[in-house]
């Protein structure tokens, strides 16, 4: 049996996300092992975990709903762009999270998802393979976002919102500072914020 929590208002998207996350647990032995002893699983929201478990439910879910090569496929005639994110997540409908994750594990642009709270508490960020083997830096979960960045004032009314900041309001402990085009846009629950960034190479 797979069950919602009332108390909160859940997008069809995350629903159907939860649901093939469900459907990950009772399909992988492994989690099947963890479900006997325990009796049930309870997923927190959000795309992150640090529990293995729920990280493989998630791969499950993602590669369920949204395959890698046809997303990939989509995903390459568009920009790392809000308004891309709405079209594929519009699309395979998932999470605005969701969706951007997926977009980061696949392009090949030099670029980077970050997740904040009203609090400006960094939640977590997800790079793409080339920020990642091109901006060495230390782990950002737990700053504080910039008071330079959009996202530091930004309010989830407001839709999305573009700006120019600089590579090291985000990662100061990056060597090379470089301009970066920011998009912030409201997740759409537990007033959280994302934030996608783009490098300018020049």
């Amino acid at each position: 049996m797979i069950g919602f929590n009332k108390s909160h208002d859940w997008t069809p998207e995350f629903k159907r996300f939860t649901l093939a996350h469900e459907l990950g647990h009772l399909s992988i032995p492994s989690h099947l092992e963890v479900l006997h002893k325990e009796s049930r699983l309870v997923s927190n929201p959000g795309y992150y975990s640090d529990k293995e478990i729920e990280q493989e439910a998630n791969i499950f879910a993602i590669n369920f709903l949204a395959p890698a090569n046809p997303f990939k496929d989509k995903l390459n005639k568009l920009s790392i762009s809000y308004s891309a994110l709405e079209e594929l997540r519009t699309y395979y409908k998932i999470s605005r999270e969701a969706t951007a994750i997926r977009m980061m594990k696949l392009t090949n642009n030099d670029c980077s998802f970050i997740v904040s709270n009203t609090n400006n508490e960094i939640l977590y960020d997800q790079r793409s393979d080339f920020f990642f083997d091109n901006h060495w830096h230390n782990s950002i979960r737990g700053n504080q976002v910039n008071e330079q960045s959009q996202a530091y004032s930004y309010s989830c009314t407001n839709g999305c919102v573009t700006s120019q900041s600089r590579l090291k309001n985000w990662y100061p402990s990056v060597r090379d500072d470089y301009a970066i085009k920011e998009q912030t846009f409201d997740l759409g629950y537990q007033n959280r914020i994302g934030t996608f960034i783009t490098v300018d190479p020049n």
